[in-house]
């Protein structure tokens, strides 16, 4: 295969960020500073751990009232277990192993609806959702200007993703109070324990554990556990927090790069 002078200048400036002895990393997961000392040989000493933060006051859990209200807002059933994904690229967060997972657990319940918000491009999977008959069990919202509205009107936050460096879509969700199911190729999982205040799966791949935990949280008791568990869980981790670390590496090393 070619490769593009685009790709080797890139290659290249990314070389010489990471071989600056001088420069001192923010990484945002344990998973993110693994990746940098393997590919990069970055050593731990220039390495900090900073966990990105999310706005706490603005994503909440919903009262009742508040979550009718934003079902009613997005044309959504009141009485469905509904599960949510936000993205914009659909097949790194894993929505072609979601709708094979979803029909695992539609042979157990037909009470629960998966909701998909932003603007991917979804025609192959709208194709996939069909040719497995499960169209009544998904709803494509195309792009939502306020996320926030999504979390309030859902039970249970999907992201089974190939790749994540630290989801701050994951984040939110937790502190919006709900359980979320993702994988641990996401550095937001470091923030779950599993089956406690989230669910990790150790590959999009496996859906047989996607499903389990799907079915698992069709409970709705044990939403609810799973749901203020994640929520406390997520509240120490503010933009204020995150400022604040900042702020202090740069006082401690300096010249900082991030990744």
């Amino acid at each position: 295969n070619l490769i593009s002078p685009k790709h080797v200048v890139s290659r290249w400036v990314e070389k010489q960020k990471f071989s600056d002895p001088q420069t001192h990393f923010i990484a945002i997961s344990e998973m993110v500073k693994g990746h940098m000392k393997e590919f990069y040989a970055v050593a731990e000493e220039r390495m900090t751990l900073i966990y990105n933060g999310v706005d706490v006051e603005r994503f909440r859990p919903a009262c009742s009232e508040q979550k009718s209200d934003a079902r009613a807002s997005l044309a959504l059933p009141k009485d469905k277990v509904i599960f949510s994904l936000v993205a914009h690229n659909f097949r790194l967060k894993g929505l072609a192993e979601l709708v094979k997972a979803a029909a695992l657990v539609s042979k157990e319940s037909e009470d629960f609806l998966i909701v998909v918000a932003g603007k991917g491009k979804r025609k192959k999977y709208e194709a996939q959702i069909k040719a497995l008959g499960l169209s009544r069990y998904f709803h494509f919202l195309g792009s939502v200007s306020e996320p926030e509205l999504v979390y309030q009107a859902t039970d249970v936050y999907l992201q089974p993703t190939w790749y994540d460096p630290c989801s701050l879509v994951v984040l939110e969700a937790m502190a919006a109070g709900l359980p979320v199911i993702t994988t641990e190729f996401n550095g937001a999982s470091e923030l779950i324990e599993n089956e406690l205040s989230g669910y990790v799966i150790d590959t999009p791949s496996n859906i047989e554990a996607l499903a389990s935990g799907m079915k698992a949280l069709l409970d709705q008791d044990q939403r609810i556990r799973v749901g203020q568990k994640a929520r406390a869980k997520i509240e120490p981790y503010t933009l204020k927090r995150n400022y604040e670390a900042m702020l202090q590496a740069f006082e401690t090393h300096g010249k900082i790069g991030s990744s």
